[in-house]
């Protein structure tokens, strides 16, 4: 009797223990399914399948002004046609490196390859082997733009494209550190690491202490700083034995131009000097050469350029007009913005800016290539060459401004870096 009743004492005890232990299960598998989502809007991510309009319109299989393989292999790797056309799936977003890998391993995802140029590549396999390629770096519109046309261009199809955006963006970035510089006498917005490196050189030696040690073993290599500095686009602050500060920035893509020129606007610098390249369509401009645009294109109507200031030896000519990528400029294209004289991506966002700010502003575009005319561009000429050929002039502009780099007096350097991941 007493055995009788301890097994079902047993019996009852295991089972009341199963049924704990499968709860318990449950409510840990709860806690882990709850703590996923809670991730996941912590991370605020913005979804959103399918091209931009603009993407789907342009037609690669028609004449293009670009050279596309050429273009291609610049802005993507040397044999990208067979990982591209393997790939099912594109997935471009503005996470940084970090989050988006903790992203696909989370979502079943396996790193097989990385290719961190310009736009940083990483080929990802899931359970079933099929490979999709993760695109970090993606900016603002101009980006995205850019990123879906090169998927197009290099596939020759409309394979599936994700794009993955957190709802903070760079703007955010821009304002948090360009706030807490000094005031800045002046301006200078773009190639600055070229010209970051020509001041160095310029430098007497007794003055090099005030230089960051690795700035200036990184930027008296020429050939060793362009891959390394620009992934972090630094922003240089200045400080002269005249107690003047010049802020150094780099160049930023498209609309992310906005972003940070609504920041050094916000600052009111005395000066500013804007460099960049532009595209000139046909023959009017030659390679090389140095153009301030006379009149600009904005919401269908032309206007005079009043508000930037000329510079010595520059010719003010020219209908300047804002596209949107480089990849968009096919034949037809050209024909239809026949009128119109030089193009970039970024000129009409900081125009904008300027237009109304009162603030000192001049620009020189350097002439990057003949749109429509084949082999007409600055990759005839090599690094050295479009060093030499940007420096000269550089240095005449600034001089005219009362700023000689010969002998700047340097008293002291600090660089900041205006991207969070040195994206493109």
């Amino acid at each position: 009797m007493i055995q009788t009743i301890n097994i079902k004492w047993i019996n009852y005890l295991v089972v009341v223990l199963i049924v704990f232990v499968n709860l318990f299960i449950n409510k840990l598998h709860l806690k882990a399914e709850v703590s996923e989502q809670l991730i996941d809007e912590n991370l605020s991510y913005i979804s959103v399948n399918g091209y931009l309009e603009e993407a789907i319109n342009v037609d690669f299989t028609n004449g293009h002004a670009l050279n596309i393989s050429k273009y291609l292999i610049q802005n993507l790797w040397s044999n990208y046609s067979k990982e591209m056309n393997e790939a099912k799936q594109f997935i471009a977003t503005d996470m940084l490196p970090h989050d988006a890998i903790l992203w696909a391993t989370r979502n079943g995802y396996r790193i097989i390859w990385q290719k961190p140029d310009r736009f940083h590549f990483i080929g990802i396999v899931d359970h079933s082997n099929i490979l999709s390629i993760l695109i970090l770096n993606l900016g603002g519109y101009e980006s995205l733009l850019k990123i879906q046309l090169l998927v197009r261009a290099a596939t020759l199809r409309n394979p599936n494209f994700l794009t993955i955006k957190t709802k903070t963006h760079d703007k955010v970035n821009y304002e948090k550190i360009i706030r807490t510089l000094p005031d800045a006498d002046l301006v200078i917005y773009g190639y600055a690491n070229t010209i970051m490196s020509n001041i160095i050189q310029q430098t007497p030696s007794r003055e090099l202490r005030y230089v960051p040690r690795f700035l200036i073993k990184y930027l008296k290599n020429t050939e060793n700083w362009v891959g390394r500095l620009n992934r972090i686009r630094p922003l240089y602050v200045l400080r002269t034995k005249t107690n003047r500060t010049i802020w150094i920035v780099s160049n930023v893509y498209g609309e992310e131009a906005k972003w940070l020129f609504e920041s050094i606007v916000a600052r009111r610098p005395r000066k500013i000097l804007i460099t960049g390249m532009a595209g000139a369509i046909g023959n009017k401009f030659k390679v090389g050469s140095f153009i301030t645009p006379a009149f600009w294109v904005n919401a269908g109507s032309v206007s005079a350029l009043n508000w930037i200031r000329s510079l010595p030896d520059i010719p003010v000519l020219g209908i300047y007009k804002q596209v949107s990528t480089p990849l968009v400029e096919t034949e037809k294209w050209i024909k239809e913005h026949s009128l119109f004289d030089l193009v970039d991506v970024e000129g009409g966002y900081i125009m904008k800016e300027l237009k109304h700010s009162g603030l000192e502003a001049y620009l020189a575009y350097v002439i990057s290539d003949q749109i429509g005319i084949k082999n007409a561009d600055l990759t005839n000429w090599n690094n050295e060459q479009r060093r030499e050929n940007l420096t000269k002039r550089l240095r005449f502009f600034l001089l005219s401004l009362g700023y000689d780099i010969r002998s700047l007096g340097l008293r002291s350097v600090k660089i900041h870096n205006i991207h969070r991941d040195g994206g493109y």
